[in-house]
């Protein structure tokens, strides 16, 4: 992957404006090559939220109303 050069940028800015630049600006990002295969595996939930659910739980067991 080809690095971006920053002050190349910033002269083609300086020459022709930086609404052009902007808009051509996708094509010096690489184009993916290939298909991804995105793996989304299941959530955890967070060790406070579940310490605050059982916390919750014990007090409602002690007599304890929300």
């Amino acid at each position: 992957m080809a690095r971006l050069n920053p002050n190349e940028i910033l002269r083609q800015v300086e020459a022709e404006g930086f609404e052009k630049v902007w808009k051509r600006s996708a094509e010096l990002l690489p184009k993916p090559s290939g298909r991804r295969e995105r793996r989304i595996g299941r959530g955890e939930s967070h060790p406070l939220y579940d310490l605050i659910q059982r916390l919750r739980e014990l007090f409602l067991e002690m007599g304890f109303t929300e």
